[in-house]
């Protein structure tokens, strides 16, 4: 999938245009490898393993998409293009075992998803993020960290979201080229 990104605009709008482009090649696998690759490349101790992005967590022994070890127990983060009932009772059950789960989803979904976590009454103990946010803050953060550019810090995201594509999909269009 080749993608232009306009380079005067911000990191933002980068993985907006990032995931625009793949919305209708690829609905939710370039928003769990774009996620996979952001943790891989921001916390470089821990393990990310690439897995197909329609892999259920129950058939995985997951208790999400990703896990982030905490003192306090953990984070959990869900990624999903379409937040759902089924999501938030999985986010229920990470509560149960004290761990903090986070939602991430497209910007114009967060409003839904924040909804269906308020009609099971969990809306203050999770938090829902867009995708986009949660992608570009970590852009700026690693250009900072390692004193790169912004467009670097970008090339090299793309760079880790297509080994983990290419280890863990066996449709390989959603492989992301900048023009």
């Amino acid at each position: 999938m080749r993608v232009r990104v306009d380079w005067r605009q911000s990191p933002w709008e980068w993985m907006r245009q990032i995931l625009a482009a793949a919305r209708e090649r690829a609905p939710g696998v370039v928003e769990q490898h774009l996620v996979g690759a952001k943790l891989q490349t921001r916390f470089r101790d821990l393990q990310f393993p690439a897995l197909p992005a329609h892999a259920a967590d129950v058939a995985t022994g997951r208790k999400g998409d990703f896990e982030l070890p905490t003192a306090s127990g953990g984070v959990v983060l869900h990624v999903t293009a379409h937040p759902t009932s089924a999501l938030i009772e999985k986010c229920q059950e990470n509560l149960r075992q004290r761990l903090l789960p986070i939602i991430l989803t497209l910007r114009e979904k967060e409003a839904h998803a924040l909804a269906l976590a308020e009609d099971k009454g969990v809306a203050q103990q999770i938090a829902v993020v867009p995708i986009e946010h949660f992608v570009a803050t970590n852009l700026i953060e690693m250009a900072t960290e390692r004193q790169i550019p912004l467009d670097e810090a970008l090339r090299a995201l793309l760079n880790a979201y297509n080994q983990r594509v290419e280890l863990a999909e066996t449709n390989r269009s959603c492989r992301i080229e900048l023009e």
